[in-house]
């Protein structure tokens, strides 16, 4: 399960800006800053939040502060292109290791994820929590410009193991172990020279041994890339759906939430006069609603980060 869906917005507005280089050889970037994170989402696995004092309202809120650490070194060779970085997709750690094929303006690229250090609650559901492992690894497909168009689209597919499935031993139907899929298509639409609007549809498919923690889900969003003089300015919007399979045996009912989100960055280049620098400064919030209580959740988060580009 997703700790939540607006750490996805962030991560497609930084790969904004790791477009593949024009000249051959290395290249890239490193950014290190602070995040901070105010929530009530019962599920984020994180020692502020270990204690619930009961399944049937909704959860207290915590505070998080945390560092946070971005980076990405390519190698550019002809029309290949090779880049091993650190993306900051959802809550945990993930290495991406990939190949890019560059043909004109569009590009193919095949990499693999890996993502051993996800936490997770061994048990959400018991009032004195401790979190276990979700090791991760899969496969990305990216394809941007499709045959010189405006469309573009990311197929990925993640495989979860989970250390101490503490829930799963308890009941069968809330087993967390799997697959999970999505597929996303989006358009980039020019508006000006100096702004691009790309609007986008994610599917996904939760296949895991539980089928109350298996299910699908349906986001749609919008994302806005303005240039400035001094940067680029980056809002976004997105609304999401998830519907599982069956009842599960913690509330005896199917779980079906809905997700708002919403984000901004702005990315100002050479701060004080130094070269090949720049500061993110990021802003947003999500708002889960659920037909179980225990699972809604508001979230808000800022964060700053320095960065060095080479």
């Amino acid at each position: 399960m997703k700790n939540f869906i607006i750490i996805t917005l962030l991560l497609m507005a930084v790969s904004t800006q790791a477009a593949p280089q024009g000249k051959n050889g290395f290249s890239g970037n490193i950014d290190i800053g602070m995040f901070g994170i105010n929530s009530t989402d019962a599920l984020m696995a994180t020692g502020s939040n270990e204690d619930i004092d009961t399944l049937s309202d909704n959860p207290d809120s915590f505070s998080k502060l945390k560092p946070i650490v971005m980076s990405e070194l390519r190698y550019k060779k002809g029309d290949i292109l090779y880049h091993a970085g650190t993306p900051p997709t959802e809550a945990n750690p993930q290495l991406l290791l990939g190949t890019t094929f560059l043909y004109g303006k569009s590009s193919v690229d095949l990499s693999v994820i890996l993502a051993p250090f996800g936490k997770v609650w061994k048990d959400p559901y018991v009032s004195d929590r401790k979190s276990t492992r979700d090791s991760a690894a899969g496969l990305r497909l990216k394809l941007e410009n499709i045959s010189g168009t405006k469309f573009g689209t990311n197929i990925q597919m993640l495989s979860h193991d989970i250390d101490n499935d503490a829930i799963g031993r308890r009941f069968s139907d809330m087993k967390r172990n799997g697959e999970t899929y999505s597929f996303t298509g989006d358009y980039k639409q020019p508006l000006s020279q100096y702004s691009v609007i790309t609007p986008f549809v994610t599917y996904t498919i939760e296949d895991r041994n539980g089928d109350a923690m298996s299910g699908q889900g349906l986001q749609a969003g919008v994302k806005y890339l303005h240039k400035l003089n001094s940067g680029l300015i980056i809002p976004s919007f997105s609304i999401s759906g998830m519907w599982y399979n069956e009842e599960d045996s913690v509330f005896d009912k199917t779980r079906k939430d809905t997700t708002t989100s919403a984000f901004l960055m702005y990315k100002h280049f050479t701060p004080f006069g130094l070269a090949n620098t720049h500061i993110n400064f990021l802003i947003g919030g999500s708002l889960r609603s659920s037909n179980i209580d225990f699972y809604d959740a508001r979230t808000v988060f800022t964060g700053v980060t320095f960065g060095y580009d080479f």
